[in-house]
């Protein structure tokens, strides 16, 4: 049996939302083919682990009976603390990262894992950067040729230090109202419409207790919000049916996802939805082009989802979720893919790539060092 690490928590404004999906990812992996580590960050930032990290409800309660674990550099295992220090305890076959934002989501877990050289099945540390960061993305998308809202992007440093010039920047390339956004966050925490310069001030103001950096967008009416998600690799992937969640707020917010009438199902699930949307064939055959486009492009792998706005007959690609909630595994039941048969789909991934990058020449033998003089700085001499 492989042992499978699922790590979710983590130190980010999502960690609730995160342990659902690791929870979720927990209780459907195959008991028959995997030994389950599971494997919880906390706000904190420290690794523990429990056999009770089976449920939700783990974290209603005090964790008892948990142990600090560790991962190191260059180790395929799993290591525990003990009063003699960190201990080897399990060895790690793949590990499925179900973090939600900074601190996970955005690389940080796939780069750790990939220098302890233990396979994993979320994206890499490039393409999860650019999807993460919301500014960033929107220059990538730019430059591949693919439509999306224009925007501007406002730095805290730049915002403090003068108010008006930052307003007038936004002021000479959108038009009222904008949608303010935290560039770095997801879950539609930190999200504000504002129509004139001081709701725009008091909405970047709020945005920047998120992150050090917001996006600014034309704030675009009478709108359908639209995902896709593709599973698998750029070698073999399935693009899932396309849905169309409903709000009830003037965005689609925080509650709308996860405090709705429907939450206890725990899931991304319970959102209220049009699936397939109702839109026209040819927008959305356009959307699962260019979801393709960009899953290619920036050679993703795993589970992700594409996040879209649909606007007078025009779409415009507006986010992507390297680690979608709950794994997005409903939008691929149409397809006939059980959640169980998606995690197996994302291990097998996550392993045929470890195996291929094992095969590239990450090291190269020179003499460089042989007559190397650097400086002494004490004295003046050379070492």
């Amino acid at each position: 049996m492989l042992n499978v690490l699922v790590l979710f928590g983590g130190v980010s404004c999502e960690h609730d939302v995160s342990i659902i999906t690791g929870m979720q990812c927990v209780n459907n992996l195959d008991k028959k083919k995997y030994n389950i580590i599971p494997v919880y960050v906390n706000k904190n930032g420290d690794l523990v682990y429990s056999k009770k990290l089976k449920n939700v409800e783990s974290f209603t309660k005090l964790i008892k009976n948990y142990s600090n674990v560790a991962l190191i550099p260059n180790s395929k295992y799993l290591y525990k603390k003990t009063i003699l220090g960190y201990r080897k305890f399990k060895k790690i076959d793949v590990a499925i990262p179900c973090f939600h934002g900074i601190n996970g989501e955005d690389g940080t877990y796939a780069a750790l894992l990939n220098v302890c050289g233990i396979p994993q099945a979320s994206a890499n540390l490039l393409s999860s950067a650019i999807a993460m960061d919301k500014c960033c993305f929107k220059t990538y998308l730019k430059g591949l040729g693919v439509k999306t809202i224009n925007g501007v992007s406002v730095t805290s440093t730049e915002f403090f230090k003068n108010f008006n010039k930052t307003i007038n920047k936004v002021k000479e390339n959108l038009s009222y109202p904008v949608i303010v956004k935290p560039s770095r966050l997801g879950s539609s925490i930190g999200i504000f419409v504002c129509n004139n310069d001081d709701e725009l001030i008091n909405g970047i103001t709020e945005a920047l207790i998120y992150d050090n950096k917001v996006l600014i967008e034309n704030y675009v009416q009478n709108i359908k919000e639209v995902n896709c998600a593709i599973l698998g690799d750029e070698k073999s992937y399935t693009i899932s049916e396309l849905e169309e969640p409903l709000k009830t707020d003037e965005i689609l917010s925080f509650k709308n996802k996860y405090l709705n009438k429907n939450s206890n199902k725990n899931s991304m699930e319970s959102i209220s939805r049009k699936m397939p949307p109702d839109i026209p064939k040819n927008l959305y055959e356009e959307i699962k082009k260019i979801s393709e486009k960009v899953f290619l492009d920036l050679k993703l792998k795993g589970v992700v989802r594409f996040d879209f706005i649909v606007s007078d007959n025009e779409v415009y690609l507006n986010e992507l979720n390297t680690i979608p909630g709950s794994l997005a595994f409903y939008l691929f039941k149409p397809k006939n893919i059980s959640f169980s048969k998606e995690l197996d789909i994302l291990i097998s991934c996550a392993i045929k790539e470890f195996e291929n990058n094992k095969k590239l020449i990450t090291t190269f033998s020179t003499n460089i060092l042989d007559n190397v003089e650097l400086p002494n700085k004490l004295g003046g001499g050379k070492l």
